[in-house]
């Protein structure tokens, strides 16, 4: 509804500028809402039907097709956008209307899993004693604290994605047609070893698959820093290098999906835990949100 909203907004009902800029906004933050409700019954509903050791291969199929579908959709939006005057706001309306059709078929899909029974609830309690539940609950459950810890860190850190661009084009390492390279590199890179990281998770562990991805997540950094010192030192060609940057990114980051999910799945009791995703999500939710490929398309402008 959020999705489709806009557009029939904008198909059939347009309004002026200023005023469909409120309701997309107020729409947004809705279905950004709904989408962390959605993931509390997702983390259940999986846990009980996926045994542990199938779980990362199934994240990471997930993110994998994912990652497929995305870039197919992110050349079909650029393909509508630059046939259509910038006045026109049909296309976007299109492009909702299709992501609302896309969500409708995925939760209908998901609807047909075989849930397997629940375990027996408990009495039912306000929301002031869930609320206290949950804190006691971080103070005696040393592996969620660390999960929560390590989503806030990864989020912190992941702001300085958009500041690699930033940094070639100052030393103009990467040309402005070379963007694209990166952005290339980095979806190349969340695709590339999530074979891997399934495996991994599912043999050695998912506390395991956590350590390697932040092992990883350190390559980015320390070639940023090699490539600054080399653009002082001696005249190098840099591009290839921030594709390898780009492509450790995006590695990291599918690493860090499949990680995370199957770690709170594997952490969560089997009766509690729709009540630990929404204890880790809403210790989370102030944190930013690491920037994707949009961030790093916009930090180009720069």
């Amino acid at each position: 509804m959020a999705l489709g909203i806009p557009a029939t907004v904008v198909l059939v009902f347009p309004i002026p500028g200023a005023q469909s800029l409120v309701v997309f906004f107020l729409l947004w933050t809705l279905f950004s809402f709904v989408s962390g409700l959605a993931g509390v019954p997702y983390n259940d509903i999986v846990g009980r039907t996926i045994p542990s050791d199938r779980r990362s291969r199934l994240l990471a199929g997930r993110v994998f097709l994912g990652g497929i579908f995305g870039v197919g959709a992110g050349f079909g939006i650029r393909a509508t956008l630059d046939h259509t005057e910038s006045s026109n706001l049909t296309p976007y309306a299109l492009i909702f209307a299709v992501g609302t059709i896309a969500l409708a078929a995925s939760t209908a899909c998901f609807a047909l899993v075989r849930e397997p029974p629940a375990p027996l609830s408990r009495d039912r309690r306000t929301f002031a004693e869930f609320f206290s539940e949950g804190v006691r609950v971080v103070r005696r459950d040393g592996h969620l604290r660390l999960f929560v810890v390590l989503q806030v860190l990864a989020n912190v850190t992941g702001m300085a994605l958009p500041f690699y661009v930033l940094q070639a084009r100052q030393l103009d390492a990467v040309r402005e047609a070379e963007v694209g390279t990166c952005v290339a590199a980095q979806t190349f890179g969340s695709l590339a070893l999530n074979v891997v990281w399934g495996w991994w998770g599912d043999r050695r562990g998912k506390l395991s698959l956590l350590k390697v991805v932040a092992a990883v997540s350190l390559i980015s950094p320390l070639i940023a820093l090699l490539l600054l010192w080399l653009s002082h030192a001696i005249p190098v060609p840099t591009v290839l290098g921030y594709a390898l940057l780009f492509f450790s990114l995006g590695s990291a980051a599918s690493g860090r999906v499949i990680a995370e999910l199957g770690y709170l799945m594997e952490i969560s009791p089997d009766d509690r835990r729709p009540e630990y995703s929404a204890y880790a999500n809403v210790l989370v939710a102030p944190s930013p949100e690491q920037p994707g490929l949009v961030h790093i398309a916009q930090a180009r402008s720069g």
